[in-house]
């Protein structure tokens, strides 16, 4: 059965220059000076903006995650941090000796920078040092890979699930939808977990799609469960501690309803899984700490989840984050993770989580309705898995319970896979991920306008 388009790249791509290290600099540079002009200021946490570090990573000002050598060791790191304007946060189960720490920055004003980057990178070398730790690093923000829409191209239909060629597209080139369709629609038993900006919740093609926490009493203020968050009856929000979903930004609402929106009623939308369970996991307007994708690894392991839907990423190896990717994966979730949106080789400079040598990671560039890599999709004969339908999406958005609207980039790409391996999963629940992986990646349609890329 033909589900899904794209293919294994087969060599190295000709067509798009490659990046020096220094041009890529600049990329970053520009991108963090897109996110000021747009928003004003960079991201806030209590008041405080996200710092950016040389390479042009942006980090929680306050975060830090350390792994213990032991995990019998937390008694001696409260008693190391004691004093030092330190204190324990919380420690991650599903990954033993994982703790996320806060920095207090005691005399320092919110708007002093440079101070506050010293003072994090002071309390970051304590730690480092420290023979109870095996490693400490800082919590990185990775960003969601959307691009902007052309406004001027409008389009409403869902050529990424069936194309006829519309819109000056190419017949066929899409998932197959329909096809899959007659074989499953889903099953409510599969947990799709959306860890991005939020869900708009009361949206008319995803109120009816989502995971509900049987054991928490909504809206009582109180944690009912014991699982740590508050009122989390849909998801979770680890930067409050609750279940807010709230999603201003409306990236993951839109990655949420190509994977799940409902289908047959009066929603203008249908995802790739009918019969499906959404859960979200927050992370902030710009993107998701790791600390929160930690949170939310931690959660869907707990719950059951068995996909993750990862429209985001960056440029920085993570050990924390390749030993949570590695441990969601012996769990058995499988994750489907956007390639990024820079036009780079990736396979030369690796793009996180995507990039990460797991078996259950599958890594996404995007496609247009015409069969090609679009323009600013990632690449790589080792970095990327296959090819997904990425450009002109029109998806949920969470501007009303009743709007949509077209976002381009591999973050649209990725929630393609993630409805596919959601209808694999109904199918064959038993199978692990390797026999996922595999027969996926046997499914794709080998295609020559990507050979080359």
């Amino acid at each position: 059965m033909k589900l899904y388009l794209g293919n294994n790249f087969s060599n190295r791509m000709v067509k798009f220059f490659k990046r020096s290290l220094l041009a890529f600099a600049f990329l970053l540079a520009a991108n963090l000076k897109a996110i000021e002009e747009k928003n004003g200021h960079l991201p806030e946490f209590n008041g405080i903006s996200a710092l950016v570090l040389k390479e042009g990573v942006l980090i929680h000002p306050s975060h830090l995650l350390v792994r213990l050598e032991n995990k019998n060791d937390l008694h001696e790191l409260k008693q190391l941090i004691e004093g030092q304007g330190i204190e324990y946060k919380k420690q991650f189960s599903f990954l033993p000796g994982l703790v996320l720490l806060e920095v207090n920055h005691t005399g320092i004003a919110n708007n002093a920078v440079p101070k506050i980057k010293k003072s994090l990178s002071e309390k970051l070398a304590f730690l480092s040092e420290a023979p109870i730790i095996k490693y400490a690093e800082y919590d990185v923000i990775d960003k969601y890979t959307k691009t902007p829409t052309d406004s001027a191209y409008i389009s409403e239909d869902l050529w990424g699930l069936n194309n006829t060629g519309q819109n000056g597209g190419s017949f066929d080139a899409d998932i197959d939808a329909p096809e899959a369709w007659d074989l499953t629609t889903g099953s409510e038993d599969v947990i799709v977990v959306v860890m991005d900006s939020g869900l708009h919740v009361t949206h008319q093609d995803l109120e009816n799609q989502l995971w509900i926490n049987e054991d928490e009493v909504p809206n009582n203020g109180r944690d009912d469960d014991g699982d740590g968050f508050v009122d989390n009856i849909n998801g979770i929000n680890p930067a409050l501690n609750n279940g807010d979903l709230d999603d201003p930004v409306g990236h993951g609402t839109h990655v949420a309803g190509t994977i799940g929106a409902s289908a047959n009623d009066s929603g203008g939308h249908v995802g790739i899984a009918w019969n499906v369970r959404l859960m979200g996991v927050k992370g902030g307007d710009y993107g998701i700490s790791r600390s929160a994708q930690l949170a939310g690894i931690d959660f869907a392991i707990a719950e059951g989840a068995t996909v993750v839907n990862c429209s985001f990423g960056g440029l920085n190896y993570s050990q924390t984050m390749f030993e949570a990717f590695a441990a969601g994966g012996e769990a058995g979730i499988i994750f489907s993770c956007a390639s990024g949106n820079d036009g780079l080789d990736i396979d030369s400079i690796t793009f996180f989580p995507a990039g990460y040598d797991l078996e259950c990671i599958i890594s996404v560039a995007a496609s247009d309705r015409r069969d090609e890599l679009a323009y600013f999709s990632n690449y790589g004969f080792m970095g990327v898995d296959l090819a997904a339908p990425g450009v002109d999406i029109y998806s949920t958005a969470s501007s009303a319970d009743d709007a949509y609207e077209l976002q381009d980039g591999t973050s649209m790409a990725a929630p393609h896979v993630s409805g596919v391996l959601a209808l694999m999963r109904s199918l064959q629940p038993s199978w692990g991920n390797l026999e996922i992986r595999e027969q996926l990646l046997s499914s794709v349609d080998v295609l020559e306008s990507l050979e080359g890329f």
